[in-house]
Parts: structure tokens; sequence; C-alpha cells
């Protein structure tokens, strides 16, 4: 396999059947009753499974030989992964499989998630997942850095080089996360609110046209 599929194997392959599963053990008669018969062993079982995939999910994303935690989680890891895989990537994705399914071993924590202010949050999460990048890239560093590069200069050999943008200090970046956040999920809102509804009757539409069903024919009737 390529890097590149493999990528996206550990990005969204995995997940995709992982909510399969999550589906049809939600869904199974045997599951259920195991979570109302031995409630205890399932909290038990909840919590060894969020520890698990949570520590899972911290695998750091480059260098993991500096500590022996990191070292440890990669050679767990290496022997059950295909090869050259792209450790990051795969260690957030199965530690997300194991988040998922201790949250389903814990109906309590599952009705929390399932408050309003969450749900709103989740019913976001795509959206500011598509508008997060190009706001990152265009309205936070011109908060940060402004809207100039600055001026060149010239380096130890004498030659001009282009000038560095030098990180304004966590004061201004904290203030400008407090801005930029709200206003990232205020362009998420209208995305859900205005853009996705036309992009779903655009769809309906091309959908409609593509598949008319052709004109009922009338049966044909041998002579007499």
């Amino acid at each position: 396999m390529t890097p590149e599929s493999l990528t996206s194997l550990a990005t969204f392959g995995m997940q995709f059947f992982w909510g399969v599963f999550l589906s049809d053990l939600q869904n199974n008669e045997a599951a259920a009753a195991l979570l109302n018969e031995r409630r205890r062993l399932c909290r038990l079982l909840s919590a060894a499974l969020l520890v698990f995939g949570f520590t899972i999910a911290s695998f750091p994303e480059g260098h993991p030989e500096w500590m022996p935690w990191s070292q440890a989680q990669k050679d767990f890891m290496t022997p059950i992964l295909p090869r050259r895989p792209d450790y990051p990537r795969f260690a957030t994705g199965i530690g997300l499989e194991f988040i998922t399914l201790g949250l389903h071993f814990n109906p309590w924590l599952r009705d929390l998630l399932a408050t309003r202010p969450l749900l709103w949050l989740g019913k976001q999460s795509f959206a500011v997942y598509l508008l997060h990048g190009p706001l990152i890239r265009t309205v936070l560093i011109w908060m940060l850095y402004g809207t100039t590069m600055p001026p060149n200069v010239k380096n130890k050999e004498g030659k001009i080089v282009p000038g560095r943008l030098r990180f304004p200090g966590t004061a201004k970046l904290g203030w400008s996360l407090l801005i930029w956040i709200p206003m990232n999920y205020g362009a998420a809102m209208l995305w859900t609110g205005y853009v996705d509804p036309w992009c779903a009757r655009m769809t309906e539409r091309l959908v409609g046209r593509i598949m008319q069903e052709p004109e009922e024919k009338t049966p044909a009737t041998l002579p007499r």
C-alpha cells in the first residue's frame, strides 16, 4: 500500500467500519442485556477502555523515542499496523475507537453527551472542520502577524532574504483565539443554516433530472 492510501485508511477507512460495528453492537439484544444486567462490570470496562483509548490517542506527532511511554506505544503498535504506517494518524484512530467503545458501556456518559449544548456542537462540527483551516490561514494569521510581510533582511553571507515572522506572544494568541473561535462557530452556523440546505436542494434537483423515469408506454395490443 502507498503512504497516501495508508493515511486514508487511518483517517477514514477504519472509522467507517468501526461505525458500522458500533451500530450493530447497539442494536444487538445480547449487548443490550449485558448493559442492563451487569452494570458494575460495564462501568469498570468503560473506565478501562476510556483510559486505554486516551493513552493510545496521546501518541505524539513526532519523535516518540524521546519519552519511554511514547516509545512503548510505538513498540505496541508496530506489529499490528501495516508497513511504514503513519503512526500519529493510526494512533488517533485506534484511540478514538476504544474511546467510543468505552462510551458504549457507560449509558450515563452517553446521556451526558446527548445534552442539547453538546448536540449543538456536534451539529456544527463538520462545518467547523471545513472552515477552520481557511480561517486559520487568513483571519487568525492576520490577527497575530498583521496583513503585511516583514521587510527583507541581509543574512550573514550578505544575501538579501525574506524577513521572518516572529511569534507575538501567548497573551496575543490567547485573546485572538477568544475572538477567532466564536467567529469560527458563527461561520459554521451560517454554513449549516444556509450553505448545506442549498447544496441539498441542488443535489435533489440534479438527482431528479438524472433519475427521471421513462414515460410509461401503453402495452402493445395484437390485431384482431
